[in-house]
């Protein structure tokens, strides 16, 4: 490659020429600017004149623009020129190393505000997609989110962006399902689908706005089941349980007996029975432990004859080494039960216990069994917050709906104060004596 040669239209121009390298038909040139920087020459290399170069400047509308130029020695000295009247005026850059790097940063700040504007501009029908896509590998009920979308939600507000869709949207998509005639848990289950969406895609990134339904209230709900079986219809139906379903009739039993839920009863394994001591470790449905308590006589000859079953028949302790001692393995490779046999509900329909009952929350159930136990422990008078901890409730407002039927314990403690000697009360006109 040749010396620098100064350029001689340009001043402070330098150029290189390359022996093959040719822009069309010419040699290329390497080109630089000189200049003097704090009393110090400085050079920097501006680049190949076979080669292009680009730049964001002003459009004249308040925004910017890329502009691309072809490397030569008169865009050199324009460079140049821009350096040094920036260094006279004392504005920025002024050298080619700082403008390169403020066009970077120009550049990046640019394409971050062109990504947050495309993200703002996901509709939500887009959004929905990214987020099923999701939900089908981490959600069992999943099914149910697309359904709720398409037939409530999507109609509505899928054209719109995420960005677009305000708190009053969401206010006239509950009034809209709620004029279809939908339950209020249905409607909850709808909102909560939206706020589902909007939550995943500012967890992922691919949305920064706010969460419109944060703004919105929900749908109280009233599902807890009032009703529990008498003990008549305990009796009732232990004794036709027995007849056709030993199995059915024992978790029943475990159930009216020490409020277990059925996914406990049915994940309950032998070495979670201390039979010696009364004891059940139960593995709660919120991830906690609690006992629960084998102080009735009919209980401990359940798990006594089960026990013994278990200890001699092989196919029970082998049949699945994933699930191997289970209480009540499934009837399916003695795997783990995932819903109370059909029987169960087939001997209450029989019994009639449901007739006249429309209510949903109203009819009886196997976790009516589980209520049955707080029920009674209610009854008895025991106090809320060992039934919470017997149920294995979160919070003490699940277990208030026990609280009506607790004796009238603040009648009863006032009564106690009765006939008790109390102090002497003295009369004010004694004490100014």
């Amino acid at each position: 490659m040749s010396e620098w040669v100064k350029s001689k239209k340009y001043p402070g121009v330098r150029y290189r020429v390359h022996p093959t390298r040719k822009d069309g038909v010419e040699a290329a040139k390497y080109i630089c600017i000189v200049y003097k920087l704090d009393g110090k020459t400085k050079q920097e290399t501006i680049g190949w004149s076979d080669r292009k170069w680009s730049e964001i400047v002003p459009d004249g509308k308040g925004g910017t623009k890329v502009v691309v130029h072809k490397i030569n020695e008169k865009q050199a000295f324009m460079i140049l020129s821009e350096l040094q009247e920036n260094q006279r005026h004392g504005r920025r850059p002024i050298t080619l190393k700082e403008k390169r790097e403020m066009a970077e940063q120009e550049r990046l700040a640019i394409e971050t505000e062109e990504a947050k504007a495309q993200k703002e501009n996901m509709a939500l029908k887009d959004a929905f997609e990214v987020y099923l896509g999701w939900a089908k590998t981490n959600k069992k009920d999943w099914g149910h989110d697309e359904t709720r979308m398409n037939l409530h939600v999507l109609p509505f507000l899928g054209d719109k962006r995420l960005s677009e869709i305000r708190v009053a949207d969401i206010e006239s998509l509950k009034v809209r399902c709620q004029e279809k005639g939908l339950s209020p848990a249905t409607v909850k289950h709808v909102l909560q689908c939206v706020r589902a969406v909007y939550n995943f895609c500012i967890r992922i990134g691919s949305y920064t706005g706010d969460n419109p339904t944060r703004h919105v209230k929900f749908p109280r709900l009233d599902n807890a089941r009032k009703r529990f079986f008498s003990d008549d219809q305990v009796d009732s139906l232990l004794s036709a349980l027995a007849e056709k379903n030993k199995d059915v009739h024992d978790m029943t039993l475990l159930s009216i007996l020490t409020g277990l839920r059925f996914g406990e009863i049915a994940k309950l394994r032998w070495e979670r029975v201390d039979l010696e001591n009364g004891i059940i470790h139960v593995d709660g449905k919120n991830g906690e432990t609690r006992e629960a308590y084998l102080d009735n006589e009919e209980l401990v000859e359940m798990f006594t004859r089960r026990k013994e079953l278990f200890d001699t028949t092989p196919f029970v302790r082998i049949s699945a080494k994933s699930v191997r001692g289970l209480v009540f393995p499934g009837s399916v490779h003695g795997g783990i039960m995932k819903d109370i046999p059909d029987i169960f509900m087939k001997t209450v329909d029989d019994l009639k216990f449901n007739d006249g009952y429309e209510d949903a929350r109203q009819k009886l159930t196997f976790h009516s069994c589980r209520h049955t136990f707080g029920s009674r422990l209610a009854q008895q008078g025991v106090p809320l917050l060992t039934i919470k901890e017997l149920l294995g409730h979160k919070t003490i407002e699940m277990t208030m709906r026990y609280s009506h039927l607790m004796p009238d314990h603040k009648r009863e403690a006032v009564r106690h104060l009765r006939g008790r000697k109390t102090a002497k009360v003295i009369p004010l006109r004694k004490v100014a004596d």
